[in-house]
């Protein structure tokens, strides 16, 4: 059997080969070709040739196979060489450590040094190379949790953020930051005290820079279960912000019965400023003219601390005020407003669990108020439907009543929902005064996924 022939038949018999052009074949899948020429390289011992063409797309997936199969040291050395100015060489240099079958320790601690000392850089510019480099390689890891659709299964970090803040150059730094810049030494750690609104659109920035066929997005519910068991992190301190009817889970939800002043976990809050601009601008807040005119102000991330701190108190101020006048519309006794003044006035250690058990109570009186109302009209009817003049009850009694106990309900359903929207802001600033005063760690962070389009 002559070679041509030998070609022809295996393109024809299994579709490994193809043929590109009159006589000249390759492998139809780029891998087998690229762990040939690997193999190749190592037995001929050709590493000068890869060294040759370090930093080459096409190179890439051949340089990486062949530090698989042998000592890497000499190609991570020439990539170190361009770690001051190129991406693409430190992320190969990274990628054949991985998957290294042997390297020195001297270059193994030298290429650990790079990127721990990169990433606390105060260079810009070098520091946005290595967190550009540590991108990628998370990107590149995440995991198939079902079909179509991959998840990281670990937080993003500081160092990660940061490139995303320097490129969109927009206010998205956690609200507890002095400056937007990560803190000196936390560039490795998780980036937490993110708004929703920016984990969304850190999201979207992935998108639009690494996507190509895919799209990054938060995580959605019914994926939670399956996440937990991969994620590398049960800290139940810090969350996630997911993309569904269930905004933010825990890496550890088991219940904490730990409430002190001085250690702060609060297992069925977190701080969602986002949540707090979207009640102010419901439509029976936007009577109350003060809230999203303080709002606007405590929420600039660009504006003094302590500016944002005296606002704040002066905001909690009004609201407590606010709460007292609706309580006492729902209550005219004053027993709801006392409960909820008390609560919400001390600055020492508020419990959350019992508030928001009372929110939810305000809740269900507003649908057992609509209920009372149906019961009052069903028996007004049957007092009609035996009475001798019917017409006269109905036009001169009945009626006036049922506008008067329509008013009564409308203003009882209107105070509820203002009590209810008033209270869950009133906490969000008490929950962003312990961020700004470095009293309340934060815990909302940011995990990815992505899929085809």
């Amino acid at each position: 059997m002559t070679p041509e022939t030998f070609l022809q038949m295996v393109e024809q018999m299994s579709g490994l080969l193809l043929e590109r052009e009159q006589g000249i074949y390759s492998f139809a899948h780029l891998t087998i070709q690229e762990y040939l020429a690997s193999v190749h390289i190592r037995e001929q011992g050709l590493e000068a040739t890869l060294l040759l063409h370090l930093g080459e797309s096409w190179w890439e997936e051949t340089t990486r196979l062949y530090c698989a199969q042998t000592d890497a040291t000499r190609i991570i050395e020439a990539c170190l060489k361009y770690e001051t100015h190129s991406v693409v060489h430190l992320n190969l240099a990274i990628e054949c450590q991985e998957e290294s079958l042997k390297i020195q320790p001297k270059t193994k601690l030298r290429l650990d040094q790079v990127l721990a000392q990169g990433a606390e850089d105060a260079n810009p510019t070098r520091r946005s190379i290595v967190a550009e480099a540590l991108l990628r390689r998370r990107l590149k890891e995440i995991v198939l949790i079902k079909e179509g659709v991959y998840y990281d299964i670990s937080p993003i970090t500081c160092i990660e953020y940061q490139l995303f803040l320097e490129e969109k150059k927009r206010d998205c730094q956690p609200d507890h930051w002095k400056s937007k810049s990560f803190h000196k030494g936390d560039a490795h750690t998780p980036i937490l005290g993110i708004r929703s609104s920016d984990a969304s659109a850190f999201c979207r920035w992935l998108t639009e820079r690494y996507g190509s066929t895919w799209q990054y997005q938060l995580p959605i519910t019914e994926d939670i279960e399956e996440l937990d068991k991969l994620m590398m992190s049960n800290d139940e301190r810090i969350g996630y912000w997911v993309d569904n009817e269930k905004p933010f889970v825990r890496l550890q939800r088991e219940p904490i019965a730990l409430f002190q002043r001085n250690e702060y976990f609060f297992p069925n809050y977190m701080l969602d400023v986002d949540q707090a601009t979207q009640l102010a601008n419901s439509p029976v807040l936007t009577r109350i003219g003060y809230i999203e005119l303080f709002l606007s102000s405590i929420l600039n991330r660009s504006a003094p601390i302590g500016e944002r701190l005296n606002k704040i108190a002066e905001m909690k101020v009004k609201l407590l005020e606010s709460i007292r006048t609706h309580a006492y519309i729902l209550d005219p006794k004053h027993s709801l407003a006392d409960a909820l003044e008390k609560l919400l006035g001390s600055n020492q250690n508020i419990n959350t669990d019992k508030i928001l058990e009372l929110t939810h109570d305000l809740e269900q009186k507003r649908k057992y108020a609509f209920l009372d109302f149906l019961r009052i009209f069903e028996v007004s009817f049957e007092v009609i439907d035996t009475a001798a003049n019917k017409e006269y009850i109905l036009v001169r009694m009945f009626l006036p009543l049922l506008r008067r106990l329509s008013r009564w309900r409308q203003k009882r359903q209107d105070a509820t929902s203002v009590l209810s929207k008033l209270v869950k802001i009133y906490l969000t600033l008490y929950f962003l005064q312990g961020r700004l005063e470095n009293t309340l760690p934060p815990c909302e962070g940011i995990v990815v996924t992505k899929k085809k389009y």
